[in-house]
Formats: structure tokens, sequence, C-alpha cells
């Protein structure tokens, strides 16, 4: 099927100013997943709820132990300060933590 990306976590924070759509994304090849992971956000217009233009953001992760079959299992923003904190899952079954700051 080929590496396909697909979105597998999606979420809203609705809680300041502006709404911010944030999420992963992964390859759709099972064995390529730890290897094509992406982030990505986009501020949203508060009224219309539409995407706010030039203000889309991707980011490929890049984590040495994350490869294979690894894939992000939570996500959740710390937008005061602007990280984004995750939880992913290795393929010999152990759970990792991480943080992502979006101005690197």
């Amino acid at each position: 099927m080929g590496t396909v990306p697909y979105i597998d976590h999606m979420h809203l924070d609705d809680t300041g100013a502006v709404e911010i759509l944030f999420g992963s994304s992964r390859s759709n090849e099972r064995m390529n997943s730890g290897d094509q992971i992406h982030i990505w956000k986009v501020n949203l217009d508060p009224t219309t709820h539409n995407p706010i233009p030039g203000s889309l953001t991707v980011t490929h992760i890049k984590i040495d132990d994350m490869k294979d079959q690894s894939h992000i299992i939570a996500l959740k923003p710390v937008l005061v300060n602007g990280e984004l904190h995750g939880m992913w899952w290795k393929e010999d079954k152990k759970i990792f933590y991480w943080k992502h700051d979006w101005t690197t």
C-alpha cells in the first residue's frame, strides 16, 4: 500500500484567544510507522473555525529510538509555554514520554 501518511491523532484546543487544531500523522506502512511521524498544528479563526492562512506548522519527529513499528499514543499541548507533550509506544512494548518545543 505504500507509505501514504494518515492522521492518527487530532485535537482541538479552544481555551485561548485562538483555536488551535493539532495532531500527528504517520506512515500507513506499519514497518516504517516510527520513522515517518510528523506532528502539526494550525490556528483556526475563532469565528469561522477555518484555518488561518500561513499558520500551519509541521515537524518531522526524529527520535533515535522511535523507529520500525513505534507510534505515538497520546498528545497534550501546553500552550502557555508552547510545548507539546506526548507518549509513544516502542515495538518492544515500552512506553516513553517526550516533549517538543515548537520554536526549535
